[in-house]
């Protein structure tokens, strides 16, 4: 059932005060529920400013660490703006300017780039550009991605890769969807498009370079994605934090929406933050470096090289930033700058590092009684630290890390299971900061099942 609410705005003007009563929608279900829409209508002048009182409105959550908002125009003419806030300490910001995404492609409309804020925050306000001397119908979207399982200190998974014997770059661990959308109400593209990558695309999302919780910072971009530009996903396949962490988009293989319409053959991955006057941190760039080695490696691209990219026409590097193929800065000067550097430290990586380390062989599970199941696999490195041992139930996609074994250990009883369903086990061997790729996938039904599948 829809409700209406209520948003005051008050209109500061030269010895005059007036205050105007606007509906707001809202909305049944889960995700749309986290999203509130305010509509205003401001003309152009250097004391025409509207403030929107949160406090009575907006949830203050408690555990939440951020809110996220963008802007939409209805009207396709020249939009500018700039906006403010008050912080929960009561401190007005510094006027930001309010800039137009170019990706969106609505032809009556035009939207913002997606802004973070934090949480707390009591008003804003707004001036409209002086392009707007009319004034233009505006609206304000405000979305709560509520508290993460990044702050409930969930562990990184893998994905259910096959273990390829042609290439020795392991798949980096990362947040899956479940863990940056834990309520589960963020769906997949019903849809979907599979390209064979020949390119990979460096984005920043060109927001703040600080959060405390970046799993609400990747779901506030779904939901601009979808919610703003009318995606049927997010538009990256891969995201990397600045502390170095990746998280699943819309995962490998799968075409994204991140490339000015020429998406085909591209694998998209945005670094968190904004890098048009910031270095990137090492943390993250050795992600990125690991992600991008393990992919060029599995799809024998070269990273130094340049190809023909049939969607755009052009010959791009096989790792380019997003300005190389569109008009834009993404993915700003700094990041940009690192490219070059970049793919010579992918192509190192490749040659000198995937093969440090050799995977376990022979992985076999066995259900032993009610409530357990017998690992064991054959040791064929000599270098390891350790061997960490994953599982998934069968219904799932993503591997979790149960434990770990010392070196030239080869067996684990797993008294963990569950005496219903099936279970599916990988191990892999590390030697820090090296891993291998995977072992192969061994399984087993049920408990009362005694044969290894």
């Amino acid at each position: 059932m829809e409700v209406e609410n209520f948003l005051f705005l008050t209109k500061k003007m030269k010895n005059s005060l007036y205050c105007l009563l606007f509906f707001i929608p809202l909305f049944s279900n889960t995700i749309l529920s986290q999203n509130r829409l305010f509509n205003f209508h401001i003309p152009y002048s250097t004391e025409n400013v509207f403030t929107l009182s949160t406090t009575e409105l907006l949830p203050q959550e408690e555990n939440a660490e951020i809110l996220s908002v963008y802007f939409k125009w209805l009207s396709t003419q020249e939009n500018t703006g700039s906006f403010r806030y008050k912080d929960e300490y009561g401190n007005w910001s510094n006027w930001n300017a309010i800039i137009k995404d170019p990706h969106h492609c609505n032809p009556s409309t035009s939207i913002s780039t997606l802004i973070i804020l934090p949480i707390g925050i009591s008003q804003i306000e707004v001036k409209q550009g002086e392009h707007n001397s009319e004034g233009i119908p505006t609206q304000l979207y405000v979305f709560f991605p509520g508290e993460s399982d990044e702050k409930k200190e969930t562990s990184s998974s893998i994905s259910n890769q096959e273990t390829f014997l042609s290439c020795p770059c392991h798949q980096p661990t990362f947040k899956g969807r479940d863990q940056w959308c834990p309520d589960g109400d963020c769906p997949v593209d019903t849809t979907p498009l599979f390209t064979e990558v020949t390119h990979q695309i460096v984005h920043h999302s060109y927001t703040s370079n600080d959060a405390n919780d970046w799993s609400a910072v990747v779901l506030s971009i779904w939901n601009y994605h979808t919610s703003g530009n009318g995606w049927d996903d997010i538009g990256y396949n891969w995201l990397i934090d600045p502390n170095g962490v990746l998280y699943e988009g819309r995962s490998d293989n799968m075409q994204g929406a991140h490339f000015c319409g020429q998406n085909s053959n591209t694998m998209g991955i945005c670094m968190l933050g904004d890098y048009t006057q910031t270095e990137p941190s090492p943390e993250a760039l050795e992600s990125l470096k690991r992600l991008l080695a393990w992919k060029s490696c599995k799809e024998n691209i070269d990273p130094i090289d340049m190809s023909f990219h049939q969607g755009s026409g052009l010959n791009l590097f096989n790792i380019s930033g997003h300005r190389d193929g569109c008009s834009t800065e993404c993915p700003g000067d700094f990041l940009y700058d690192e490219l070059s550097g970049l793919r010579s430290n992918v192509a190192n990586h490749i040659d000198n590092n995937c093969s440090v380390v050799l995977p376990p062989l022979e992985l076999e599970a066995m259900v032993t009684d009610q409530n357990t199941t017998q690992l064991s696999w054959v040791d064929q490195s000599d270098n390891e630290e350790k061997f960490i041992i994953y599982r998934k139930p069968s219904a799932t996609n993503y591997y979790y890390p149960i434990t770990d074994v010392a070196e030239n250990i080869v067996d684990f009883l797993d008294d963990t299971t569950i005496p219903s369903g099936g279970f599916s086990y990988v191990v892999q061997a590390v030697s820090a900061p090296d891993s291998s790729v995977l072992s192969n996938e061994a399984s087993v039904v049920n408990v009362n099942n005694n044969n290894p599948v």
